[in-house]
């Protein structure tokens, strides 16, 4: 153990589908792999040391992959001193391991045996399993991200330990799965590149120059430095104000209490004042507590030492170093060091490495025994569990997504097993999950081996999937009391009733439940229009045990829930009471709304550190009748890891098959019908994609695709197509929306329940502008041909040929055919699909400003009849002295070009009347705020905007109005005032009215949106577009009372376009909603918003956000979210890159430019006396695609569970359009 004195030296649904699934268990003997001896070879390893051997081995960690940490280092922090260690940094110097073991003077900080580690592989965590940020700097101060971690590094750490107490820390090393995390901490507790050598550009490495001006300018220079190369200088003009301008370096972590001593150097030439180096120490609240100036003088003067020392206060987070010229003239600066002297309460202590290996069982089976099985199976699931405590477990209720068997479609015809090679056991399938009860040894990895069967292999009793079910139900592993509500007399025992009592809330229980045919009872929950908000409903509290899964079901049912939705709610507390740091508040979904017959909810959560209770929370913030009833939490072991596995093809085989777009391929696909041609069907001036997969028992590469172009039988051709190859990016963690509110030195990792039917895993989405790829052995490449279809082809058939060189040597060939109907598609696009057009925190990946990647992003949509969200930049319009300034000549030039040119359809006014979003008051605008008094203008009323605000506004929106009416566009302008307004708070409803008032009266035609989701009635006659979700929460039956009431209805659907789905369901058939309920446009909310490289993170880091005045947050958006086209640069390619949402979203525009040309078509047919009956059906069965409700886009399984129907759909369509077009 080295101790060191520091510096002394995170099914298919509406019913429930239960089987009788099999589980045969396959009981091999333990045996060791080869992956079991250890990487730290020439370290001498103990097992668990005495200190930490009653500390459990901490999994899952983040990004494991599928496996786990075998070798892991212990770090005690003892802290002697009175004040909190709050995410100050803890640094260590990286070391082999054989030099950990020697003696001497090693400097300031511990040593910590990680040399020659890949950064990929390591892991921090707390004793209770919170995982840390870490970061690793080289001796210059360059961060590291990739790589091997080499000796003579650094390796930072942000602590936490409260004062007068002790802290455990691990890192963790050797998963061979595991891959780089995305975050970073990013501080250090020293300064870097003091002699101002290292570094490109502008500024040294880890430095920064104020802004410059024609009176004070900063630079980096290699004009007589004092040491070295380089140095940094400010010139200061004579006559001009003294600044503070300066070259620094900011974010230096500081050590609480610790002594420094900073040594630089300083040159001048005629400084009229003062010239030298400054240090600040602080924190976020105040980060000046001390502010030292060490000055050299005035002057002119030679290079001159600086030596000061200075005591960073106990509160102090950060330190800045920074250069002085306060005056005028020059000076230069050099050389300076920041050095930590005297002791610190901070002891350290690393502990030896430790080592803890499973014992593999059952790891592989071989196909052939499957042959025993009528059928066999083309795939599998592989699951693995990992037991790491040294006693069995037995009868343990395992879980399972069910959502990994992705095409759900399939499981109405079959049932599954889970195989084994010993014994049989009874499993069910309840909600989404796969349960089985299962054994699993100490110290082990259990295999199992899932497959769907069919129906006649495995016989269902009559009933017997109630009876499993409610053996669960009211079994000792449900952990929740009176579960079905059956016991109490005017309410149920055990069960809180939350605001009984409230006007307008009635509580009771009634005899209608789920399971019985109505014989049993249900809690019944009844909340009126006028209830003032809150939450009511019924609450229960479960004991859980920190760090387990518990899987959750329930059954809901509603009545005229209109202006929300409502789920099974959790919320998980500690020994105090208190809501846990991480992942408090999660829920059950999706969740449901509008009127609902009875459905199942069910999800699995882990309860998070420090976690001893969880609350369930059957209650709604929005009125309506609601139901419970057979409510569920039981422990599980969830899978630890869940991979497909296909049937290897035989030697030498080469598979290709063809596939429908809207369909994800995955690399573990099994070969489909293998492609006697591949075929595309096309309106003419549309563009039209084939999607067709190659798989090969053998690797292969690199394969070059070569299209030739079909050609007619008068030799015209079809030669403007791309061929790409789509690409995988990898997921962490199902979609949803994650919240965190713990500090900022904690990795922030998902968690609570799944919100989409995705898994980890790797996803296709990018469509990869090549032709040229490496095919894997074994693994399925889907690959996209892209048509664009000529307004004046001819119609009918072209023949080409498809073929797969490897070399000089054609290894598959397959015909081509295109058929080419006869119409064409309108040139201009008649619906609007509005895509926010904005980039997000990962915008240095696009390699260019927003102004130059703005036309780009415009022109790439439109050629896919997709809608920016605003013409950009903002004409400039300003309020002086009682007059409006406007100029419009950069805003004029850019709609020319938007409207006219590419013939865009719609664009939002520009983002300066944008007024509030969520539950913040209006924003000052104009130079005048809303209300008297400042933000948030509590207590004010919201109903009365000051004068001087309606004025400026008013004024401004005027010009800006009546230019654009001079110019024939206000018929494609809407105003968009509000995003996602929080309806329910009183004071937003009277401030939207009072806005919309204030708008109306500049002119009462201004289209006026916000995306509500919700449709308010107060509202009504201020808002005139409402966005509303498609999913049912507003039932289209209220949609012609909304209309008459002279307002338009768009769809909002924030949230809802992940890439982990597996079909494309909601970019393609959303435009499908819009034509089939009559709503006029739908809106995105971004279309190239990503905070990650999204090649190499196909997830979103958690952001810092605040919805309302004084409360913020951390918030993960869902996978994708936000972005459908990729930037080009991360991949070397200059240009755009598109997604197969991307280009499923336009085919979904198509779709729609089909439904009106054949609606046109009908209505003329019938003013002639024409048939119309085959091409009305055609229509009608189209709108069988788009059913109300839904669960919305992030359950494209259940959104659209039959995906062929979506072509078949749209031939018929066709082929009626043909049919009726003639004579």
């Amino acid at each position: 153990m080295l101790t060191w004195n520091w510096l002394g030296r995170a099914t298919n649904t509406s019913l429930i589908r239960l089987s009788r699934l099999l589980l045969i268990c396959l009981l091999a003997t333990g045996t060791d792999t080869a992956s079991q001896r250890s990487s730290l070879a020439s370290e001498p390893i103990t097992h668990l040391e005495t200190a930490t051997d009653s500390i459990a081995w901490h999994h899952p960690l983040y990004l494991n992959w599928g496996d786990y940490w075998r070798v892991r280092i212990p770090i005690t922090v003892s802290n002697t001193s009175q004040e909190d260690i709050l995410g100050q940094t803890l640094a260590f110097r990286v070391v082999s391991p054989e030099e950990a073991n020697t003696s001497g003077d090693q400097g300031p900080w511990p040593a910590l045996p990680i040399a020659g580690r890949e950064l990929r592989e390591i892991r921090v965590c707390t004793e209770n399993g919170r995982e840390l940020l870490w970061g690793a700097v080289d001796g210059q101060g360059r961060l590291l991200g990739t790589g091997v971690l080499p000796a003579g590094a650094y390796f930072v750490i942000p602590i936490e330990c409260r004062a007068g107490s002790m802290t455990r820390l691990f890192v963790y090393l050797d998963n061979p799965k595991a891959t780089a995390v995305p975050d970073h901490w990013t501080k250090r507790p020293f300064l870097t590149n003091g002699g101002m050598e290292l570094g490109s550009g502008e500024a040294p490495l880890g430095w920064a120059h104020d802004p410059r001006d024609a009176d004070h300018q900063a630079y980096w220079t290699d004009d007589h430095p004092h040491s070295g190369s380089k140095c940094v200088t400010t010139v200061v003009r004579l006559g001009a104000a003294p600044s503070w301008i300066a070259t620094r370096q900011i974010g230096i972590a500081a050590i609480p209490g610790a002594r420094y001593r900073l040594r630089a150097w300083v040159r001048a030439e005629n400084v009229q004042g003062n010239a030298g180096w400054y240090v600040h120490a602080g924190n976020e609240a105040n980060p000046m507590m001390i502010a030292p100036v060490f000055s050299a003088g005035g002057g002119t003067y030679d290079w001159k030492e600086i030596q000061a020392e200075f005591s960073a206060p106990m509160q102090a987070t950060t330190l800045s170093v920074g250069t002085v010229l306060w005056g005028t003239g020059q000076a230069w600066f050099d050389d300076v060091s920041l050095e930590v002297i005297g002791q610190s309460p901070w002891i350290v202590k690393v502990g030896r490495p430790e080592q803890r290996f499973l014992k593999e069982l059952a790891a592989e089976e071989p196909w052939q025994a499957e042959a025993a099985i009528e059928g066999g199976w083309p795939s599998r699931l592989h699951a693995k569990m990992f037991r790491f405590a040294d006693e069995e477990a037995r009868d343990v209720l395992v879980a399972l997504p069910l959502e990994q068997f992705r095409r759900k479609n399939e499981l109405g015809q079959g049932s599954f097993i889970v195989q084994h090679n010993s014994g049989i056991k009874e499993c069910l399938v309840v909600g989404t999950w796969v349960l089985w009860s299962d054994d699993l040894p100490a110290g082990s990895v259990s295999h199992r081996y899932l497959k769907l069967t069919a129906d006649d292999q495995r016989s269902v009793a009559e009933g017997g999937h109630q009876r499993d079910f409610e053996r669960l139900l009211f079994s000792g592993k449900n952990l929740v009391k009176n579960p079905s509500f059956e016991d109490g007399e005017k309410l149920p025992e055990v069960w809180m009733p939350v605001g009984e009592g409230v006007t307008g809330v009635k509580f009771s229980v009634e005899e209608n439940a789920p399971l019985t045919g109505g014989k049993r009872r249900s809690a019944r929950l009844e909340v009126s229009n006028d209830t003032k908000p809150g939450w009511y409903g019924w609450q229960q509290k479960v004991p859980v045990k920190a760090g387990r899964n518990y899987f959750v079901a329930g059954w809901l049912k509603c009545q005229n829930v209109s202006q929300g939705e409502v789920r099974i709610h959790l919320h998980f507390h500690d020994a105090q009471g208190r809501l846990t740091a991480q992942g408090a508040m999660t829920s059950i979904g999706p969740g449901i709304s509008g009127t609902r017959d009875w459905t199942l909810l069910s999800g699995v959560v882990r309860a998070p550190a420090e976690a001893t209770d969880m609350t369930i929370h059957l209650t709604t913030n929005v009125p309506g009748v609601l139901w419970h009833d057979a409510i569920v939490v039981a422990e599980v072991a969830l899978v630890d890891a869940a991979e497909w596995e296909t049937k290897p093809l035989p030697s030498g085989e080469l598979a290709l098959w063809q596939m429908p777009s809207v369909v994800k391929v995955f690399r573990e696909d099994p070969p489909g019908r293998s492609a006697k041609e591949l075929s595309l069907f096309a309106a003419k001036g549309e563009w039209e994609a084939i999607q067709f997969v190659v798989k090969s028992h053998d690797p292969l590469g690199p394969v070059t695709v070569e299209v030739d172009p079909p050609k007619n039988n008068l030799g015209e051709k079809l030669d403007q197509f791309q061929v790409a190859v789509v690409g995988f990016v990898p997921i962490d963690h199902p979609s949803n929306y994650f919240r965190s509110e713990e500090p900022a030195w904690y990795r922030k990792i998902p968690a609570g329940s799944r919100g989409s039917d995705g898994w980890a895993g790797w996803w296709p989405d990018p469509l990869l502008p090549a032709n040229t790829f490496d095919l894997k052995a074994e693994t399925a490449q889907p690959i996209w041909i892209i048509f664009r279809i000529p307004r004046d082809a001819r119609p009918g058939d072209y023949r080409g040929q498809v073929r797969l060189r490897v070399g000089g040597n054609i290894v598959k060939q397959v015909p081509l055919r295109c058929q080419i109907w006869d119409f064409a598609l309108p040139e201009r696009t008649t619906l609007p699909a509005t895509y926010d057009v904005r980039l997000g925190p990962g915008r240095d990946f696009w390699g260019k400003r927003f102004d130059e990647i703005y036309p780009q992003l415009v022109a790439f949509m439109a050629e896919r009849r997709l809608c920016p969200d605003a013409i950009r930049p903002d004409p400039v319009i300003r309020f002086e002295n009682g007059k409006v300034v406007a100029d419009f000549t950069d805003y004029d030039r850019v709609a020319e070009w938007y409207f006219d040119k590419l013939g865009l359809p719609s664009s939002y006014a520009p983002q300066l009347f944008y007024l509030f979003g969520w539950g913040f008051p209006p924003r000052d605008l104009f130079g005048q705020r809303p209300y008297p008094g400042a933000p948030p203008y509590e207590g004010v009323d919201r109903s009365a905007l000051r004068p001087q605000y309606k004025e400026t506004y008013q004024a401004c929106l005027r010009a800006y109005w009546e230019h654009i009416k001079q110019r024939g566009w206000a018929d494609r302008i809407t105003l968009y005032i509000s995003d996602e307004p929080f309806a329910h708070l009183p004071e937003i409803k009277e401030q939207m009215k009072a806005l919309c008032a204030m708008i109306h009266e500049v002119d009462p035609s201004i289209p006026i949106y916000s995306s509500t989701w919700e449709h308010v009635p107060e509202w009504d006659g201020y808002i005139t577009v409402w966005g509303l979700g498609h999913d049912g929460r507003v039932p289209p039956e209220k949609f012609p009372a909304i209309r008459e009431k002279g307002a338009k209805i768009w769809y909002t659907t924030d949230g809802q376009m992940c890439i982990d789905t597996p079909y494309c369901a909601v970019e393609r058939l959303l435009p499908h909603y819009c034509f089939h309920y009559g709503v006029s446009a739908y809106e995105f909310w971004g279309v190239a918003w990503n905070t990650y490289n999204p090649y190499e993170f196909g997830w979103h880091s958690f952001i810092h956000q605040s919805d309302r005045p004084g409360e913020s947050y951390w918030v993960r958006y869902p996978n994708g979210d936000g972005y459908l086209i990729y930037p080009g640069q991360p991949i070397g390619y200059d240009g755009l890159v598109s997604s197969i949402r991307l280009e499923q979203a336009r085919e979904g525009v198509e779709d729609y430019e089909y439904f009106v040309l054949l609606s046109q078509l009908i209505d003329q047919a019938k003013t002639r006396g024409r048939d119309t009956k085959e091409a009305e059906k055609a229509l009608t069965e189209a709108r069988q695609l788009v059913l109300i409700p839904n669960p919305g886009g992030r359950y494209s399984t259940r959104m659209l569970p039959h995906p062929e129907w979506v072509e078949e759909v749209r031939r018929a369509i066709a082929r009626a359009i043909e049919d009726l077009s003639k004579n």
